[in-house]
């Protein structure tokens, strides 16, 4: 989980442009670290979040982020739970 949230903290210094973290196990709590982050990032372009167990509370939040960020233009990937 430490390693998901310093990708979140790398996300909000726009360090990041492709994110891949397919199979990463990452749930509801790290989802919404992620959305957090992405909500105010600039600076990526693509995310992979492919079988990963984000139920509907993450995804509502990824939903939340995608409103206000205007950088992504690639996502991949289904919220198996959802």
């Amino acid at each position: 989980m430490y390693v998901l949230f310093e990708v979140a903290w790398r996300l909000k210094t726009n360090e990041v442009l492709v994110l891949d973290l397919e199979k990463k196990n990452i749930g509801d709590a790290g989802a919404r670290a992620l959305a957090e982050s992405l909500s105010h990032h600039r600076a990526c372009v693509s995310l992979n979040l492919g079988s990963n167990p984000i139920g509907p509370s993450g995804a509502e939040e990824f939903a939340k982020a995608l409103r206000t960020n205007k950088s992504l233009r690639y996502t991949q990937g289904s919220l198996s739970r959802v």
